[in-house]
């Protein structure tokens, strides 16, 4: 809407500059992006052996230049080394503090870099246009990071704001049937979007009330975009059924920003290869193949502040073994599994995502939820929330011990409910048994 881009390039010229950036580079289906791609890879190395202390210390400066001599980093080298990673020769007002709330509670910070962060927020829009609204059309946000509802400064009040740019925000940690019958569902319809964000099983959630009560979904709708969890089969069924519209699954973190998003053919998710580079990598480190399962690592292209290089971010997931038909020129995710630390191992050596286990509802009706726990190999206790009274366990235990070994031992328990993390998601499985660390 040329109203909201002329007010953005007042309030935020750099976001505006970015923006129009990428959706010129979409006009072109992306047909520059593997030369774009490896030159912003070349300079933010070289950045890095230059003026970053971890690297400088690590890598010769008059060795050549190549990926595979920097080393694979996670979160706690980042943590042992933090001063370390802070570039050198940037303005400390480019440095921009943030954090997640780390995957086992504890937070994780470091510093994005407010120059390119507005690159990050293009791309993110780039995928809401694929899902059918865009910079400036209606977009419903339901989400459970507090800091993401919290518009701090009038800059940020007026970009994220209704009035000016379309946005509603409601806080997935409210959801029983009274939130949603006396807030949520009355403010979609009033509010009328083109597109609803939210987790997976926020949306799963409130799919199940509207078929649950012959609810009539906005007529306005395009789509549904789902992130910040793995999206499952189940998933995308019931809410596409109860929304009548197609989801969208985007994936990223709060670490890097976006890195991919499915478009409208749905054939995987197209990888935002100008603002990261992606590889998938086996349990040797070596490069999977095409439609291989492995550990997702991402180098950030933009964050010249505090640079994350061969990044080890904690999914697995699969290159594409086909082209999408749409034509866009990026790299294809097939999907995105869970997390590495969400495998369950088998007694028989079986190494099994967490996605698989949401087939388990295909087999029991009877399950209305579910969570998996494996603190060690050869144990796995099972949480269940069941729609009455009975299951049978045996056959349960039979169907599972055919994926993770005869003598696999299954605890099983009874809940009324499930505990979120902090930002509000739900985990169906939590393992402390990580085979790519």
């Amino acid at each position: 809407m040329k109203i909201n881009y002329l007010i953005l390039k007042i309030l935020s010229p750099v976001y505006a500059k970015y923006l129009k950036y990428v959706l010129d580079y979409e006009k072109n289906n992306f047909s520059n992006h593997s030369k774009i791609e490896s030159q912003k890879l070349e300079n933010i190395l070289k950045h890095c052996i230059d003026s970053v202390p971890f690297y400088k210390n690590l890598i010769n400066k008059n060795a050549d230049i190549r990926l595979e001599n920097f080393p694979l980093i996670n979160k706690e080298v980042i943590r042992n080394n933090f001063d370390d990673f802070i570039a050198s020769n940037i303005d400390k007002q480019r440095m921009n503090p943030n954090s997640t709330s780390g995957s086992t509670g504890s937070s994780f910070h470091f510093f994005s870099d407010k120059e390119t962060d507005n690159n990050r927020h293009a791309f993110v829009n780039l995928g809401e246009k694929w899902a059918g609204a865009g910079f400036g059309k209606k977009m419903f946000l339901l989400w459970g990071a507090e800091r993401d509802l919290i518009n701090k400064g009038l800059k940020s009040k007026l970009i994220n704001s209704k009035l000016l740019f379309n946005v509603q925000k409601k806080s997935s940690y409210h959801l029983t049937d009274t939130d949603i019958v006396n807030d949520i569902l009355p403010s979609i319809l009033k509010f009328d979007p083109k597109i609803i964000v939210g987790y997976p099983s926020t949306l799963k959630y409130l799919a199940d009330y509207i078929i649950n009560n012959n609810v009539k979904p906005n007529k306005n709708l395009n789509g549904i975009i789902t992130s910040g969890e793995a999206l499952n089969k189940a998933q995308r069924e019931l809410i596409e059924k109860a929304f009548k519209v197609k989801v969208f699954n985007r994936y990223g973190c709060r670490d890097v920003g976006p890195i991919a998003h499915e478009c409208e053919k749905h054939n995987g998710m197209h990888v935002f290869s100008s603002h990261v580079y992606v590889e998938i990598l086996n349990e040797k480190g070596e490069q999977c193949k095409p439609g291989e399962l492995g550990q997702i690592v991402v180098t950030d292209l933009d964050n010249y502040v505090f640079p994350f290089v061969r990044y080890k971010i904690g999914d697995l997931g699969k290159w594409s073994t086909e082209k999408c038909s749409c034509g866009r020129d990026l790299p294809l995710l097939e999907s995105v599994e869970g997390r590495t630390f969400d495998l369950i191992i088998g007694t028989n050596g079986n190494k099994v995502p967490g996605n698989y286990f949401t087939l388990l509802r295909n087999v029991f009706s009877n399950i209305e939820q579910f969570q998996l726990e494996q603190e060690k190999i050869g144990v796995i206790e099972l949480k269940l929330k069941l729609k009455n009274n009975f299951i049978d366990e045996e056959k349960l235990k039979t169907v599972l011990r055919e994926k993770l070994g005869l003598d696999m031992k299954i605890n099983i328990k009874y809940v009324d409910k499930f505990n979120l993390t902090k930002t509000g998601k739900f985990k169906w499985v939590i393992s402390k048994v990580n085979l790519y660390e």
